[in-house]
């Protein structure tokens, strides 16, 4: 059995790139951010991401989900 991409579809493809870009955008950043070693930027970021997770992390999930 041959495995086959996916059809290049321009409504999703460049959303999904540009969605890629900026959360590599943000990884930079929160990267930059740890390395000024401010507890306080630390903790804000930590806690951010995982009630980012718990409040939107579902939405990710269930897309692979029906895949």
């Amino acid at each position: 059995m041959r495995l086959r991409a996916a059809p290049f579809v321009p409504a999703h493809d460049v959303m999904r790139g540009a969605m890629h870009g900026a959360q590599t955008l943000l990884g930079f950043a929160f990267m930059l951010a740890v390395m000024t070693f401010q507890a306080s930027y630390i903790i804000t970021m930590v806690l951010g991401l995982g009630i980012g997770e718990m409040l939107f992390g579902r939405y990710g999930a269930g897309a692979a989900m029906m895949h």
